[in-house]
């Protein structure tokens, strides 16, 4: 199951990307399955696949430094869950948005509008980070700017070509970055 993470930063102190950015949602794929290549189907066992290098220190430098965040999944709930569940940091007030709550999944933008509007931010002002052409895709017909990250199979020149204002290695490359795309506070 494949994890994407959502989140805003409604900050003075972030620096401006498309008058930089004043919320970012970061649709990230944190996690892969070592034992078949692929993310756990919904009736798989528990998960025991590892976590991208740098995921979890993202996510609590974003918790850390008061930037709300959320996590969306293209996959339904009781597989996400496993994955959520995997991340072993404190959920508590952390929006969820899995495909069981929207109407569409991507390329449909559904994901990243309910996102924005669980953390009341405005998805115009916001950057989805993703792995793939269709998270471009959606996060283009959502409005937002896009970022993503190596770990999905696309080489860079496909993702620039599908609409990426930035390209990582991976979580860890991001979070190294982060003030590239409004990240610091």
């Amino acid at each position: 199951m494949c994890c994407e993470v959502i989140w805003s930063f409604e900050s003075s102190k972030s620096i401006d990307i498309k008058a930089l950015c004043s919320s970012i949602l970061l649709h990230i794929h944190l996690a892969i399955d070592n034992h078949r290549g692929r993310p756990p189907a919904e009736t798989d066992p528990p998960w025991h696949g590892q976590m991208l290098p740098g995921a979890r220190e993202l996510l609590r430098y974003l918790t850390r430094t008061g930037i709300p965040w959320a996590i969306a999944t293209s996959g339904r709930m009781k597989a996400a869950g496993r994955v959520v569940r995997s991340l072993e940091i404190d959920l508590a007030g952390i929006p969820v948005i899995t495909r069981d709550m929207v109407a569409y999944a991507k390329p449909d933008p559904d994901l990243f509008l309910a996102a924005a509007e669980a953390l009341k931010v405005d998805i115009k002002a916001a950057c989805v980070v993703g792995d793939s052409i269709w998270d471009m895709l959606a996060a283009r017909r959502a409005g937002a700017l896009g970022v993503e990250l190596l770990s999905g199979g696309y080489g860079q020149d496909e993702l620039e070509r599908s609409g990426a204002y930035r390209v990582y290695g991976d979580p860890a490359d991001l979070r190294r970055h982060i003030d590239e795309v409004g990240g610091r506070v």
